[in-house]
């Protein structure tokens, strides 16, 4: 399993851009990525910040992500709104709320 939570911080000019995106992404994802167990783009109480949650059953399956057709039609797009973004692997503590199992690092 492999989670990763981006911290996503857009352009002010570029927030309806970016959730457009997003809506398309995880639509492509959840449609054709089997191996993706979740996508949820979350707003964030910070203006103008986002978190977006990613778990897939292996690092694989990650990695097939960034590398889709439908990630690499929006890669541009998704540059023209970022401020600044950050990728974190994490770990869902279990028992604690997520059926989602730790990630592993193939």
């Amino acid at each position: 399993m492999t989670t990763i939570l981006a911290h996503v911080r857009i352009k002010p000019d570029r927030l309806a851009q970016f959730e457009d995106i997003e809506r398309d992404l995880a639509r492509a994802t959840h449609a054709n990525e089997p191996d993706c167990l979740r996508y949820e783009c979350w707003r964030a109480a910070e203006a103008n910040s986002y978190y977006v949650l990613l778990g897939f059953r292996t690092a694989a399956g990650f990695y097939n992500h960034q590398i889709s057709p439908w990630h690499e039609a929006h890669l541009e797009g998704l540059f023209e709104c970022f401020d600044s973004f950050r990728l974190e692997f994490v770990d869902p503590v279990n028992g604690a709320g997520s059926n989602l199992p730790s990630t592993t690092y193939e």
